[in-house]
């Protein structure tokens, strides 16, 4: 897809063409970074063929639709919890924060869903986890 044009005129004379990156590209690339010292990015990936309710200390945070995703700002050592059908719906995974990576990606997949009750309370990031749940951005 085109993000420039340019147009030749017919005079002899130099011509220059200078290719900007459309604003749409370059305020995306800003919003990647973290504004704060401390602060963190997490993709929240809905995997679920549900509407998801993300909420941070019981805080409605985001909705995210069944396929789709969103960035959240947040700190090191925030929980965020997944719910189906509301905010106070039935939570299906949660996700603690780490200190690092700058950019992490939490995906809610139909797999952890009826796994809160095992041994390892669900997909709560714990480090023995598989690196399919929680990559790096």
């Amino acid at each position: 897809k085109a993000f420039a044009e340019f147009t030749v005129q017919s005079e002899p004379d130099h011509q220059e063409w200078e290719i900007k990156r459309p604003r749409r590209q370059q305020h995306a690339l800003e919003e990647d970074v973290p504004a704060q010292p401390g602060a963190l990015k997490v993709m929240a990936r809905n995997t679920l063929d549900s509407p998801i309710y993300i909420t941070w200390e019981d805080n409605p945070t985001a909705t995210i639709e069944a396929g789709a995703s969103t960035k959240l700002n947040t700190f090191e050592g925030h929980t965020f919890k997944a719910s189906l059908g509301s905010w106070a719906g039935e939570e299906v995974e949660s996700y603690h924060v780490k200190p690092e990576p700058i950019r992490q990606v939490w995906n809610i997949e139909e797999s952890v869903i009826g796994d809160k009750d095992s041994d390892d309370g669900g997909n709560d990031n714990d480090e023995e986890k598989g690196d399919g749940q929680h990559d790096e951005l």
